[in-house]
């Protein structure tokens, strides 16, 4: 487990937790939620999306190889999107990390995600 987290006790609850918090938002939003109705069609297509969430945080905060996927790819197949979503997506991210962890552990999920965002908005713009 990556020392900066566990010593802080972020396991599967809590992963669990902010995920499900956070596409709770994303559903609700004007922006996002659009965006992932189109591609999440059903009650289970969203249970299934956010298990592998959960796994991919796992793996990505923890150090845990549960998620089996390449997130560049997925989102490569999706139908073109304005890139600035992304920021609404961080915005939102944050908002769910500093609902549920203090400061500090919002401070280390929100580094990774912007790190991942970023790779994400790179590889986009360069397959666009």
């Amino acid at each position: 487990m990556n020392s900066s987290v566990s010593s802080h006790s972020i396991g599967h609850q809590e992963i669990e937790r902010l995920v499900t918090l956070f596409y709770r938002k994303v559903r609700e939003d004007r922006q996002l939620g659009p965006l992932f109705h189109e591609v999440l069609l059903s009650e289970e297509a969203w249970s299934q999306h956010n298990d592998r969430m959960v796994s991919f945080w796992r793996s990505v905060m923890c150090g845990e190889g549960w998620y089996k996927g390449n997130p560049k790819k997925v989102h490569m197949e999706l139908e073109p999107f304005d890139l600035m979503l992304f920021e609404h997506w961080l915005v939102l991210f944050e908002e769910s990390t500093r609902e549920l962890f203090s400061q500090e552990i919002s401070a280390l999920f929100m580094n990774k995600s912007r790190a991942i965002a970023a790779v994400l908005k790179a590889t986009l713009k360069r397959v666009r």
